[in-house]
């Protein structure tokens, strides 16, 4: 769009607004990423989201978004194999109650319910729940894994796999956890 007409509507005063309504600093980058839309079937779709997220809202509360953790750091380490620390993975597993906690939002009432706009976002949304049950299940606080407890949790549907124990927390691909598991395990073994 033109950026004169932005600068006449003042475009940029609303998305600040906007963002300033974010309860999470991911949130408040991506309003300020927002731009207007040209296409009339996105135009359309999203008006419709938006009627249809009021109409949920009329019904039950929303889901909360406060100080949501920013987990792209983490999942960039992943990436390339790194190791994730227990704050890491806690943030993982809030960032997985709050999937959950919109897909609890955007689950229809009941199977009579006529499917609307957000049905699909609701179908696209995976909580990882085995994966988060085990996080909690395992590390009991930042600075605490529960005792003797091995975890590993993963799969084609979850993005991480994980073993805790004795010798620390790993987070990778399920290889690469393994072989950094047995190298600790080893370094411990050779400094008994």
């Amino acid at each position: 769009m033109n950026k004169k007409v932005l600068r006449t509507l003042e475009f940029d005063k609303i998305v600040e607004r906007l963002s300033g309504c974010a309860s999470s600093e991911a949130g408040a980058l991506l309003c300020r990423q927002l731009e207007p839309d040209t296409d009339p079937d996105a135009i359309r779709l999203a008006l419709q989201n938006t009627t249809d997220a009021v109409s949920r809202l009329r019904k039950k509360r929303g889901p909360s978004f406060f100080n949501l953790p920013d987990v792209r750091p983490s999942v960039k380490r992943l990436e390339i194999e790194s190791v994730l620390g227990t704050a890491e993975l806690l943030d993982i597993s809030n960032l997985l109650d709050g999937a959950a906690s919109v897909k609890a939002f955007l689950r229809p009432e009941n199977d009579e319910t006529p499917a609307d706009s957000l049905s699909p976002i609701y179908d696209s949304i995976d909580e990882c729940r085995n994966l988060n049950d085990e996080i909690k299940r395992c590390i009991l606080g930042i600075d605490e894994i529960a005792d003797d407890e091995f975890l590993v949790a993963g799969g084609n549907d979850e993005a991480i796999t994980l073993i805790l124990g004795g010798a620390g927390v790993f987070a990778g691909t399920a290889e690469n956890a393994k072989n950094q598991v047995e190298g600790t395990v080893g370094d411990q073994n050779t400094q008994d």
